[in-house]
């Protein structure tokens, strides 16, 4: 990409020293995984330690780039949290790269509505309105970002969003996910 590497040898605690490291710089790109499971699988791989670490936006890579990115699929949750992760999109991708931003949505409640007996027709009123209230949103976001909303393609989807978001990230054959972090403790995470 032409950007100039400067190597550096730190000594010291693997995620104290990246974290020291990243502070003069805007992104850090690093592995989705290393070369310890048993450690991984209790405390988390270091992409997500360093995650939880900082505010950073953060590059976890799984495999080399077939090419440049294609497309794009951006988590949507309107959150400022999920405006900064968009807003960082086009230093990623390429002006030519296809951005879907996808908000997955459930209504509040409707789990609770569910197994309290409530008519099924109820419930699609209650869905149909969630629908409608996220197309607004969805137009609210894209209206305040201040890009051509021809270059973008919204996408709102009903269920589960870690699911429907790695089912979407599929579908869509997307060469990069963009998801911003919710500002949550350690506990909250591990719950």
């Amino acid at each position: 990409a032409g950007a100039a590497l400067a190597p550096e040898v730190r000594v010291g605690h693997v995620a104290d020293e990246i974290l020291a490291s990243v502070a003069d710089h805007e992104l850090l790109a690093l592995g989705a995984r290393g070369s310890h499971p048993v450690r991984e699988f209790a405390l988390g791989t270091m992409a997500q330690r360093l995650l939880r670490r900082t505010a950073r936006p953060v590059l976890v890579v799984k495999r080399k780039p077939a090419g440049a990115y294609r497309r794009v699929l951006v988590a949507v949750d309107f959150s400022p949290y999920a405006a900064r992760a968009f807003a960082f999109t086009p230093v990623i991708a390429p002006q030519a790269a296809e951005i879907c931003l996808m908000h997955v949505f459930e209504p509040p409640f409707e789990g609770k509505m569910y197994y309290a007996g409530v008519a099924e027709e109820l419930l699609d009123q209650v869905r149909s309105r969630a629908r409608l209230e996220a197309e607004a949103e969805m137009e609210r976001f894209i209206a305040d970002s201040g890009l051509d909303r021809r270059s973008l393609v919204p996408i709102i989807d009903y269920g589960y969003a870690p699911s429907r978001l790695h089912e979407k990230a599929r579908e869509l054959d997307a060469d990069l996910v963009v998801v911003g972090k919710h500002g949550r403790s350690l506990g909250e995470e591990l719950l």
